[in-house]
């Protein structure tokens, strides 16, 4: 029997999601995904690259979804950004239980243990920047954007306030950090003039 790859990146990928490298075993992945350890390594030298492919799977379901958000001309430019963390935040939850962002997870597990991983998530990381960056400066452009903050500089503090606020709700177990990541970055970035 023949394993469709992207099929097996799929369940992986939400496998690895929600326990975890080190909590996924091979065994665990092979069974989420029902195919025998052979046709796994068939398609995946180690483990490790198998993430690094799940992460950037992820990461381009991710950044596919920021798009569509980011560039609803419906609503204005912040709005876009409050809505696309909305839904985010709603994603971040399942069934009670907080899952957060594989970006992050991975970020704090396998970022300073493996090169590839880290290699891939400084990828992510940027492209995401980039699509955060490119929507506050419109905003910037419209006049919604405070003077005392460049568009570059307010992507980075939405970047940073996202993924600080993700690593709270995980250790907490409550979703009062990403409530507040929404209104304290927007009320710092905007302008009120």
């Amino acid at each position: 029997m023949r394993h469709n790859k992207e099929g097996v990146l799929l369940n992986g990928m939400y496998y690895l999601w929600k326990n975890g490298y080190h909590a996924s075993g091979i065994n665990d992945i092979l069974q989420s995904c029902d195919i025998p350890k052979g046709s796994f390594y068939n398609m995946f030298t180690t483990k490790e690259d198998f993430c690094v492919e799940a992460l950037e799977l992820y990461c381009n379901m991710l950044h596919t979804s920021m798009e569509e958000y980011l560039t609803d001309k419906e609503y204005l430019p912040l709005d876009r950004l409050k809505n696309f963390y909305m839904y985010q935040i709603e994603q971040s939850i399942e069934e009670g239980a907080i899952r957060g962002c594989m970006m992050c997870n991975l970020s704090l597990e396998m970022g300073a243990a493996s090169k590839k991983v880290r290699k891939e998530l400084t990828q992510q990381l940027h492209t995401n920047w980039q699509l955060i960056e490119k929507c506050v400066t419109e905003a910037e452009n419209k006049g919604m954007v405070t003077d005392s903050i460049s568009a570059s500089q307010a992507a980075t503090l939405i970047q940073n306030n996202w993924f600080g606020a993700l690593l709270k709700t995980k250790a907490t177990g409550k979703v009062e950090a990403l409530n507040a990541f929404l209104v304290d970055t927007f009320e710092i970035i905007t302008s009120f003039e």
